[in-house]
Order: C-alpha cells, then structure tokens, then sequence
C-alpha cells in the first residue's frame, strides 16, 4: 500500500502546548478531538481531517488542506500566519507523498520566507508535471547533477525507458519517477532526523476533526500548559525509494488512502 501524506513539518518551541488550540489556530477554526479512527473514517485529504504526531520536540500537522496552496503556488504563498501560529520557528517543511496519485513535493519556509519547493505531479492532466521555485539545496543539487542512465527494456519502446540517477560512492539509484520522493525523504531526515512514514522512531499522536465555523480573533500562540499527545498512529509505505520500510507506520495505513 502506498503513502498519502500531507503537511508541514517543524520543531516545537513548547512541547506542552494544547494540540488542539494549536490546530485550531492554524485552520482558525474550531476543532474537536476524535479516538484513534477505524478505516475509510479519516482522510488528510479532506479538509475537516488533521492528524498531528510528534518525535520528540519535531512535529507533523497531517493536512492537504493545510500545504497544498503553498506547494502548488509558492510565488503567491502567503505562510505569515502559519509562521506566526507557530511561534516563528525557523524553518517549516511543508511537503506531500501520494503514491498512487503521483504527486511529490517539498518546500522550505526559512525565518518565515518561502526559499525553495519543488512539486511534481506525475499523473495530473493539463498541469506542468514539474514546478520549481528558489534555487535547489545541497542535498537536490548531488542528485540533479548525479549521472544516470536508461534502463535496458528490450519491449520498450526508447521513450518509454526509465532513467536511473545514482551515486556510486553511495551505491544508490533512484528511478527518474521516484526522484522527488527520494528528496522528499532526504529533506524530511536532513532538517528533522526523521521520515515519519519510514521509521522505527516512537511517535504520539491525534487525531482531529475541524468545524465549519471560523474562529474569530484567535490568537497566534498560546501560553504554556500541560498536555501530552499518548497515542500512537501508523501508515506504511511500499514505494518511496528510502533505505528501510515499517516500523511503527504499518497499524492504520489505509486511513489516509491511497492517491491525491
């Protein structure tokens, strides 16, 4: 089964903050908390789900709805609220993997300011299948100059043959089609130590449910109280080109279905 994930990535400043309020804050909507839900009940896609799961002070607010506008138009992203919300952290990753849908993207939100995003959506009709803004980081940089190949397919037609980027100090490759995904994970594991769809880390996590109605005058940060996020969440991950699989995202995978 295949990864659908979206949202943004950042560490915390106060590990004791509501996650319900912060939510809340971010959507300016009221939210409620929901139990761990069965399947087909919860979707990041649409817009009333948000699942939140922390490693530790990094966390993950799981929402299309929440990152898409700024992956799919980053010269016209408007991020100050989220930068505020946040307690102006200093880098925010917004990102989405849709296996099945074929779309992949990452972007980087420094001190506030959008630098760098890259979107591919391989399957989606009438759109560029590549968007780029800002210049590429270090980590894109050694796989899009890597040196590559086509792969030998005798029933293939030449246009229809994969390339395949590698490191040979690395011995890695990574088919052309995966290559997004494959810095996707980079980004995630460079910035925060972690790909929560690939990994054996220990999370906490919850599980929310937005309401209609907005929020007026809620404020951007909160004070300090206490609340701890207990329960556990996973999702499993069959194609992203990562060095390992499992862990602890296998228990709940097709909640978050399938494609974008």
């Amino acid at each position: 089964m295949g990864v659908a994930m979206a949202g943004i990535a950042f560490h915390l400043k106060d590990t004791n903050k509501p996650v319900d309020e912060l939510v809340s804050a971010l959507f300016e909507r009221p939210c409620r908390e929901i139990a761990p839900p069965n399947r087909r009940e919860f979707d990041i896609r649409r817009p009333s789900d948000v699942m939140v799961e922390v490693f530790d002070d990094v966390c993950f607010v799981y929402s299309n709805e929440l990152v898409w506008g700024i992956l799919d138009n980053p010269e016209e992203a408007d991020t100050r609220h989220i930068f505020a919300t946040l307690n102006r952290p200093e880098l925010i990753l917004g990102f989405c993997n849709y296996d099945s849908g074929g779309s992949y993207g990452y972007a980087f939100i420094e001190n506030g300011i959008m630098t760098r995003s890259r979107l591919e959506t391989v399957e989606a009709p009438g759109r560029a299948p590549l968007q780029e803004y800002g210049l590429p980081k270090e980590f894109e940089t050694r796989w899009l100059s890597a040196p590559s190949y086509l792969e030998e397919d005798e029933g293939a037609l030449p246009e229809e043959r994969v390339r395949i980027y590698y490191l040979p100090a690395e011995n890695l490759q990574v088919a052309e089609f995966s290559l997004t995904s494959r810095m996707l994970y980079e980004a995630l594991v460079i910035s925060f130590g972690v790909c929560p769809w690939d990994t054996d880390a220990k999370s906490n996590s919850r599980f929310l449910r937005l309401e209609t109605k907005p929020v007026e005058n809620i404020p951007s940060t909160f004070p300090q109280s206490a609340s701890d996020v207990e329960q556990s969440a996973a999702i499993s991950d069959e194609s992203i080109a990562a060095p390992k699989k499992g862990g602890i995202w296998s228990s709940i995978a097709s909640i978050f279905g399938r494609s974008k």
